[in-house]
């Protein structure tokens, strides 16, 4: 998802940075449900990124264990 756009886009747990274009960072941010984090974008796409990825982890936290 982070791909799709231009903007730089990095996650933020526990002061350390991971890229959100790659899926390995994304995996050792380790978050766990209930989780917090930051994302920050740069770049000319920066606010469409920040909306719709966080619009995909309220959609996440929201669906229901399977």
């Amino acid at each position: 998802m982070a791909n799709s756009f231009r903007a730089e886009i990095t996650l933020i747990k526990d002061e350390q940075r991971f890229s959100a274009a790659s899926l390995i960072d994304v995996l050792r941010a380790n978050l766990d449900r209930g989780a917090s984090a930051l994302l920050e974008a740069r770049g000319a796409d920066a606010e469409a990124a920040i909306t719709r990825l966080e619009k995909l982890l309220v959609e996440f936290r929201n669906r229901k264990e399977d």
